[in-house]
């Protein structure tokens, strides 16, 4: 990790932890920014395109990505995540409807969410992004 983001990340942990949406539907992004507001964490923002995500990522600086897997735009969450600043390393769960997709992730060390979820399933999958 270079010392410029571990430095950032030490004083950060103090405060809660900010939360960046990637999600181009408007009634999941809304719904799903509420909830992380009222299980403690603070939202750093929704984009709604991988391409938006790449672009402005490391000037949100937020402490976790929650990106749908399937997004507007040419980019989907995966080739969007690939192309994140791998400096920052920062966790991404990815929201996905199809449980293939989301087992596939898991074993390879990723953050899947199943759609549907529940405020107590994004709480988990944000903690465990979180966790050392």
């Amino acid at each position: 990790m270079r010392v410029a983001t571990f430095v950032y990340h030490i004083f950060r942990m103090g405060t809660p932890k900010r939360i960046l949406i990637v999600e181009d539907d408007v009634d999941i992004a809304g719904p799903l920014e509420r909830t992380i507001r009222r299980i403690g964490y603070e939202s750093a923002g929704i984009l709604s395109t991988g391409e938006e995500a790449v672009a402005k990522v490391s000037e949100i600086r937020p402490d976790v990505i929650i990106m749908d897997v399937v997004l507007g735009g040419r980019m989907t969450g995966i080739e969007a995540s690939k192309q994140i600043d791998p400096a920052l390393s920062l966790p991404i769960i990815f929201i996905t409807g199809y449980r293939p997709v989301a087992a596939a992730m898991e074993a390879n060390n990723r953050f899947p969410l199943s759609k549907p979820f529940n405020a107590q399933d994004l709480k988990k999958a944000i903690e465990t992004a979180l966790a050392p």
